[in-house]
């Protein structure tokens, strides 16, 4: 579920048809002006062939060779996860041909990392094996960390590319 324009939207109740308040995040890609933060967010774990709707922040071309979708696979079996949402890219513009008006896919800016059954803590203080995107997303955000130590120099848009 996203938050928008006072309105709560669900993915598995509405599809893709209620794309008439999508969210455009322009506080965040505001944020993410004049300095080189890398932003990764998770997919999602509903199973789509595409990530959540949030995760349309990577076709934004202020920002995207700074944003990283992570997608969660599954080091057991050795393929995604079978809730992670796919890297397909919904085009929002068509041109005159009847294809995507933009070049811009966000299958170019996701990575799978590991996060099915990861140990992390529970709210009591104890360990349990946790699974999803929320998993992986921690996993790339600690690679661009190890990747910024090593290069402080480094701009986030080629520390995102090396990763990708």
């Amino acid at each position: 579920v996203y938050y928008s324009n006072d309105k709560r939207t669900s993915f598995q109740t509405n599809g893709y048809a209620n794309f008439a308040d999508i969210p455009t995040y322009d506080n965040l890609i505001e944020s993410m002006k004049g300095h080189d933060a890398v932003l990764v967010m998770a997919a999602g774990n509903q199973d789509f062939k595409v990530p959540g709707i949030q995760s349309l922040i990577a076709l934004n071309e202020e920002i995207n060779d700074r944003v990283i979708i992570a997608g969660d696979i599954d080091l057991k079996r050795n393929f995604e996860s079978y809730t992670t949402n796919n890297a397909g890219t919904i085009c929002l513009e068509l041109n005159e041909q009847g294809t995507c008006a933009s070049e811009q896919r966000i299958s170019d800016r996701y990575l799978l990392a590991p996060g099915t059954d990861i140990i992390g803590a529970d709210k009591n203080g104890n360990y349990r094996p946790n699974s999803g995107t929320s998993m992986s997303a921690p996993t790339i955000s600690g690679a661009v960390a190890i990747l910024r130590q090593m290069w402080p120099h480094m701009y986030g848009g080629n520390i995102a590319q090396i990763l990708l």
